[in-house]
């Protein structure tokens, strides 16, 4: 007898497609009471053999199957339309790849879960959209065929380990060219393709540049990224003819050719490393602005050492970027200053210009003349915040300079006076939306005169925040000179950020911040309105890494944290007080924190570099009114004691 014949005479009385209703007031040891009955009953004409028993056990098996299904069923997400449920599972998607850590298959194991889950994934063609190349057993096939006729999505990500260990491998035959037929086959159905080749083996990287001669009529985003420079430049018909759809392009070690003669919907241009620096160029910088004349949809443009020599005279050709929003460019002789002075650009357009090396007099004067021109504009935006910051490891795309550089950056929102890094230095991206911004960077070997003449172009009144970080790390450059400058330019500021170094207890920038201090204070006992005209509306003061405790200020004369506390009593007597005082990360006592607290409404600082074990002041340093002051300590400084911190 068969496990279906057994099903049938054992559960005849309930056909398998017949839905039970419970009433609530059914016991449940009801349903226990009869379904024994029911197994003795039948057990009786059962023979006692091993296979009439295995097909007993397959019968009840599958009845135990259709009984968790129903209850299944009776769960909330069960409930829930497939429409909604697609939904959910397009969610799962985009959060958890098929690569997700932890998870194998990612996403994808939902299809196993149940078979209404199995059956809504595969009937949403959606879901299998986004293909990978890689060795690691994609199922390329599967999502191909469940993708049905949509468009797709392909990414692949070409790496030899001995390439990821440091070691170059240049194999013939690399192993990412098994994936070049299905990616050919299947072009004309991509609307984005993403190859990022790590080998220096150019023969793979000219096998997947033959892709470019094929049609790709949905084709919206290229992104072709290899580790080594091939100089190859981009079939121009390609872009105009053959992907007439497509909107982003990105070039890692590949040239875009510059002979573009008829107008092109690019949104979004991204070249880096394309060019060879050497002047040995096919296109001239002529050829760069006729292509920019012929991109009037262009939103983001992102030039990396791509921009050919500047040789010849420019003055006559000029390009308009109607639309752009984003303009980053990093390149040496001074090419990315040439290309900005002749763009028509937006006035809302964030500028990031990077300078790899030092430029000559004439492009420092072409540079006065493209900030004074945007300044003096009827539409140029209001700004609101100057940064002045150092180079960091981590910027974008690669480290540009040896820890010497200076980042100097303007924004149209004032910020708090905090986030040097997180505002305006972060690395640059495509934007949304968000302030206008003008950065510059420049290596640091220039001199502070020069840093100081491009501050004193930006109109002055309307900056709310400056902030200035130690990472400048430059040679040459006057610290003293730029604090001095900057604090008498943007005079009526209401927030400053001084940053130091938390490593660096002898930070020439805090120096020189002190000793700007310290004149302020000497000229209050000479000029009776001194405490006034000096940054009149400040009210947030953020110092991070101050060495407040640093015994190595004392033999030169008086101490930072004495000054501080004389800049803070004489402005709470003035009327103008400190509203807001920010310590971070900076070493000072808990009782010094507490006695400015009379004088500033707001004092906040990190826990772990507030002492306990230090003693409020001691005798030597104390004035009648609880604080120390800097005239009290200026002839015994070397011999005070240095628990009052």
């Amino acid at each position: 007898m068969s496990s279906r014949d057994v099903t049938e005479e054992m559960f005849g009385m309930l056909p398998v497609t017949s839905t039970i209703v419970v009433r609530d007031t059914t016991e449940p040891r009801e349903a226990s009471g009869y379904w024994s009955k029911a197994y003795l009953s039948r057990k009786t004409h059962i023979p006692r053999t091993k296979s009439v028993w295995k097909d007993e056990i397959e019968a009840i098996a599958t009845q135990l199957a259709n009984a968790k299904a129903m209850y299944n069923a009776l769960s909330p997400i069960y409930t829930m339309p497939n429409e909604v449920l697609a939904y959910i599972f397009e969610i799962l998607a985009y959060t958890n790849g098929y690569r997700t850590e932890g998870c194998k298959w990612g996403w994808v194991s939902i299809s196993h879960v149940s078979q209404r889950f199995r059956s809504v994934a595969i009937g949403h063609a959606s879901l299998w959209t986004n293909l990978l190349l890689d060795k690691q057993s994609f199922p390329f096939d599967v999502f191909l065929v469940r993708s049905r006729r949509l468009l797709l999505e392909v990414r692949g990500e070409f790496e030899d380990q001995d390439l990821i260990s440091g070691h170059w491998s240049a194999v013939p035959g690399h192993w990412s060219t098994v994936f070049v037929n299905p990616v050919f086959d299947n072009l004309a159905r991509m609307r984005l393709l993403d190859l990022q080749h790590g080998t220096i083996d150019s023969s793979n990287a000219r096998d997947w540049l033959q892709l470019l001669h094929e049609p790709a009529p949905e084709l919206r985003e290229l992104n072709l990224k290899f580790i080594a420079s091939l100089y190859l430049d981009i079939d121009p018909d390609f872009i105009r003819d053959r992907a007439p759809k497509l909107q982003t392009l990105s070039l890692t070690g590949l040239q875009m050719s510059w002979n573009i003669n008829s107008s092109l919907f690019l949104r979004s241009v991204r070249l880096i490393n394309a060019e060879k620096g050497d002047g040995s160029s096919p296109f001239t910088f002529k050829n760069v602005l006729h292509c920019m004349q012929n991109l009037p949809c262009l939103e983001h443009l992102y030039l990396w050492k791509s921009l050919p020599a500047a040789k010849e005279d420019l003055s006559d050709t000029r390009a308009s970027l109607s639309y752009l929003r984003d303009l980053y460019l990093t390149d040496c002789d001074a090419r990315c200053l040439v290309l900005w002075s002749s763009l028509n650009l937006p006035p809302t357009c964030i500028i990031h210009v990077t300078l790899l090396d030092r430029i000559g007099d004439g492009e420092t004067i072409r540079l006065s003349a493209c900030l004074q021109g945007h300044f003096m504009r009827s539409d140029c935006p209001t700004y609101r915040r100057v940064m002045v910051a150092g180079d960091s490891e981590d910027d974008y795309p690669y480290s540009l300079y040896p820890n010497d550089a200076i980042h100097f950056a303007i924004h149209t929102m004032p910020g708090d006076g905090r986030d040097v890094e997180r505002n305006g230095m972060s690395p640059p991206g495509e934007r949304e939306d968000g302030p206008s911004t003008i950065r510059f960077s420049f290596p640091g070997h220039y001199e502070t005169d020069f840093v100081c003449s491009l501050m004193a172009l930006i109109p002055a009144e309307p900056v709310q925040t400056l902030s200035i970080s130690d990472r400048i790390l430059a040679l040459g450059i006057d610290h003293e000179q730029l604090v001095t400058k900057a604090l008498g330019h943007f005079n009526a500021i209401d927030a400053l950020s001084v940053s130091g170094m938390v490593d660096d207890p002898e930070s020439e920038l805090i120096k020189a911040f002190g000793e700007c201090l310290l004149r302020q204070c000497q000229r209050q006992l000479s000029e009776r309105d001194s405490a006034t005209s000096f940054l009149p509306r400040l009210d947030t003061l953020y110092l991070e890494a101050f060495p407040f405790r640093n015994k190595a200020e004392r033999a030169r004369g008086p101490r930072l944290v004495d000054i501080m506390a004389t800049f803070l009593q004489s402005r709470a007597a003035a009327g103008i007080p400190i509203r807001t005082l920010d310590l971070s990360h900076s070493d000072i006592g808990r009782g010094r924190v507490q006695t400015w607290q009379s004088w500033v409404e707001d004092v906040s600082w990190m826990e772990s570099y507030a002492y306990d074990s230090a003693p409020e002041l001691s005798e030597e340093t104390t004035t009648q009114d609880g604080t120390g002051s800097w005239q009290d300590t200026w002839e015994d400084d070397a011999d005070s004691s240095d628990e009052d911190l």
